[in-house]
């Protein structure tokens, strides 16, 4: 089922299914952990945003894409900004998460006429081969075609758009790209012909007809109290597929953030299992300014920023961040590419603080003023008319 990002927030996983790909190589459990830390406290916030609706809408996210551009972003940090990234996420950052499963591609937009610390620049080029390329974000149209252009090529075709043009501001002097992009086979493949109508049951205690994929095969099979967990893997490929149920009753959010922070790197017991599994199309597009303030480093969006390690001074800060995914399950395998970005522009340009919510009284209202230490209301009426 295609679904687009509008529908994709209206329906949950409902106790239903976490989507977790973990590279399963002995080289990479170590910092692994470390990097699944910052990935279950980016989740944790994501899904705290949304307040009681959390567990009712889908959250999908590229912890390794997020992880390199927090770690380019901590690169170039200096002061009270750098040391609050390291205090909030530890070592981790100081040095970029890898897997030769992916194809990992990163950029830095530059501002024409300005110009990057070249230590930033070798620092850049030497841990990610990245590219620097220069724009005129003065032309918003021709800025973001060139940087969806950019992603569109990293990505495979799959994330076509990261900015639209009206989003372009002409004071932005520095866009930091990390993008992601994972195509593998299923071990073992599903037969289109065993393919079976089923409903889905929502969070929201809706349900949807969709298609289920189903296969009997010899999976990786773990169960606790908390939860099921099901292990698939792909051919000639040391990724693994993480299916996670929870049990009746339990957390979905506590439950992913756990095997988030914790996932299992070793092969799970084999048992025999006959799999439903949802063909879908997902997609996501989403800032992360929330999450981050959430998390604990709000301060990198504010005057308070030192990102004097990139320009010299320290004249910029993060006046904005978008995370992109997309994810494809099919008979053959899984197909998913993400791309997570950071915007800077000079402390000059006036930015409103952050906020949790927008109200706007432009309908009728209605007011009342108090004492509240003699508990006397003073002023009250209704504006219907201006």
């Amino acid at each position: 089922m295609a679904v687009s990002t509008r529908r994709w927030r209206q329906w949950g996983f409902g106790g239903a299914l976490l989507w977790l790909l973990t590279a399963c190589s002995a080289q990479s459990a170590s910092p692994q952990a470390t990097h699944g830390t910052v990935a279950a406290a980016l989740y944790q916030a994501a899904v705290s945003s949304e307040g009681e609706q959390g567990e009712a809408v889908n959250h999908l996210f590229s912890p390794i894409s997020l992880q390199r551009l927090l770690a380019m972003i901590t690169a170039g940090s200096a002061g009270q900004s750098r040391d609050l990234l390291l205090d909030r996420f530890g070592d981790s950052l100081l040095k970029p998460a890898h897997s030769r499963q992916l194809q990992l591609s990163e950029a830095a937009f530059v501002q024409q006429g300005k110009a990057l610390l070249p230590e930033y620049v070798k620092q850049l080029q030497r841990d990610y081969d990245a590219e620097i390329i220069t724009v005129d974000f003065s032309h918003a149209t021709a800025a973001a075609t060139s940087v969806n252009n950019w992603v569109d090529k990293r990505t495979g075709g799959e994330l076509r758009e990261l900015l639209k043009p009206e989003a372009v501001k002409a004071e932005t002097r520095l866009l930091l790209v990390a993008t992601a992009l994972l195509q593998q086979q299923w071990q073992v493949p599903f037969m289109v012909n065993l393919n079976q109508r089923g409903r889905f049951s929502n969070a929201d205690a809706s349900q949807q007809e969709v298609t289920f994929m189903r296969n009997t095969a010899q999976f990786g099979y773990l169960k606790t109290e908390q939860y099921q967990l099901l292990q698939l893997g792909f051919a000639d490929s040391t990724v693994k597929l993480l299916l996670m149920l929870p049990a009746p009753g339990e957390s979905l959010t506590a439950t992913t953030a756990a095997l988030l922070a914790n996932p299992p790197m070793a092969e799970l017991p084999l048992r025999w299992v006959l799999l439903h599994l949802p063909r879908l199309e997902i997609k996501q597009h989403f800032p992360l300014n929330g999450a981050l303030q959430a998390v604990g480093v709000g301060a990198l969006f504010t005057n308070q920023a030192n990102f004097s390690r990139i320009t010299g001074d320290e004249s910029l800060y993060i006046s904005d961040t978008v995370h992109q995914v997309r994810l494809r399950f099919d008979e053959q395998g899984v197909s998913a590419a993400a791309v997570a970005a950071a915007i800077f522009a000079p402390k000059s340009v006036p930015k409103l603080p952050y906020h949790e919510l927008e109200l706007h009284f432009n309908r009728p209202f209605a007011f009342v003023m108090i004492d509240t230490q003699s508990r006397e209301p003073l002023f009250a009426g209704s504006i219907g008319k201006l």
